[in-house]
C-alpha cells in the first residue's frame, strides 16, 4: 500500500466487528484485505447498518493469485511527504473511535529520529509483539528495515507468558525489546535472571521509579516512551 502510494488503516482481528464497520466507513476505505471469516463477520456488520458503501471490496489474501512476471516491478510512487501512510484510530474510551491521520513525513521524522536517539544498528533484532492496531507497531517494523536489522515478528500472546518471553528473547539474541511497564514488572518478577537487551523501552503508561531503576539493571540503554501517534 505505502509503495503504491496509499494509505493503510490496520483492522485488528480481535476487535468487535461493530468497531471493525465504524473503522472502514469512518476511514473511507475502499479494499478491505483479511481472512475470510474475518472477512464475513465484518460482512454481516455491514449489511446490518445504514450507509454502508457498495464500492467496498473485501478480498482473502489467501484467494490472491500472483500477477505474471513482468519486466520489472513498479517504482514507488513518490508523491510527496504530506500525504497520508496510514490512519489509526483510538480505542473510542471516550465516545466514538476517532482516525488520527499520519503523513509520511511523520512516520519519516519519527524514525530518522528513532534511529539517532535509540543508536538502532544493522546488527540489532528486534522483538515485535505489538498488533498492528496499536501505533508502537510503526517503530516495531520499520526501524529494523530501515536500519538493515532484523524484525522478529511475535503474536501479542507471548507478552502474557514472561518464561516464554525471556526464552525467545535468548533464543533470537534479542537486541531490542519495548513493551509496557505492567508487562517488564510481571517479567522481571517471574524471571529473576531475565535476559540483557541493549535497548529497553518502556512505553504506553507512566513507569514506576522502582521498574525504571531495575531496566537500568537490564538494558545498556533505557528509555519511557510514548507513541507515534502524539509525535
Amino acid at each position: 500500500v505505502l509503495k503504491a502510494g496509499g494509505c493503510y488503516v490496520p483492522l485488528d482481528p480481535d476487535d468487535p466487528p461493530e468497531r471493525a464497520r465504524r473503522i472502514v466507513l469512518g476511514a473511507g476505505c475502499q479494499l478491505v484485505l483479511g481472512h475470510t471469516p474475518l472477512l464475513e463477520k465484518l460482512r454481516a456488520a455491514m449489511s446490518t447498518a445504514a450507509g454502508t458503501s457498495e464500492d467496498l471490496a473485501l478480498v482473502d489474501i489467501h484467494g490472491l493469485v500472483a500477477a505474471p512476471a513482468g519486466p520489472r516491478p513498479p517504482e514507488p510512487t513518490m508523491q510527496g511527504g504530506h500525504r497520508l501512510a496510514y490512519i489509526l484510530f483510538t480505542s473510542g474510551s471516550t465516545g466514538m473511535p476517532k482516525g488520527v491521520e499520519v503523513e509520511h513525513r511523520h512516520v519519516v521524522n519519527l524514525l530518522v529520529s528513532a534511529v539517532d536517539f535509540l543508536g538502532v544498528t544493522q546488527s540489532d533484532r528486534y522483538l515485535a509483539t505489538s498488533t498492528v492496531g496499536f501505533d508502537s507497531s510503526v517503530a516495531e517494523m520499520y526501524l529494523p528495515l530501515i536500519t538493515g536489522g532484523t524484525v522478529i515478528l511475535h503474536d501479542r500472546s507471548l507478552a502474557l507468558d514472561p518464561r516464554r518471553l525471556a526464552s525467545e528473547v535468548r533464543k533470537h539474541g534479542v537486541t531490542v525489546l519495548m513493551t509496557g511497564p505492567t508487562v517488564w514488572s510481571v517479567a522481571l518478577a517471574t524471571v529473576p535472571d531475565f535476559p540483557r537487551v541493549r535497548i529497553a523501552i518502556s512505553h504506553g503508561e507512566a513507569i514506576p521509579h522502582e521498574l525504571a531503576g531495575r531496566l537500568v539493571d537490564l538494558g545498556d540503554v533505557v528509555w519511557n516512551l510514548y507513541g507515534p501517534t502524539e509525535t
